[in-house]
């Protein structure tokens, strides 16, 4: 899951870079983002905070008393989004 993630969402490797010391180190940038995003949604997770996002679809109900969802990196990226995008 994580090597697809980090192909499709991402971009590991798709990267438009022009010298030949960034195309070495891209993908290893892009993975160590991956690991930060993974890293600050588990955190967040345990202080029992829900990432900031968009509202869900009204199509996607939720039960009551239904345990949190599953995190997706899709989520999260569309979660990062949403915050660097926020105006204070």
């Amino acid at each position: 899951m994580n090597f697809r993630d980090e192909k499709t969402l991402l971009g590991t490797g798709d990267a438009q870079v022009r010298t030949a010391a960034s195309t070495h180190h891209q993908p290893a940038v892009t993975v160590a983002a991956y690991a930060f995003l993974w890293l600050a949604a588990l955190q967040l997770r345990e202080s029992g905070a829900p990432p900031l996002s968009l509202l869900p679809p009204k199509w996607r109900h939720s039960k009551t008393g239904e345990a949190a969802p599953a995190l997706h990196t899709g989520d999260l990226v569309r979660a990062l989004r949403c915050e660097l995008c926020r105006p204070d």
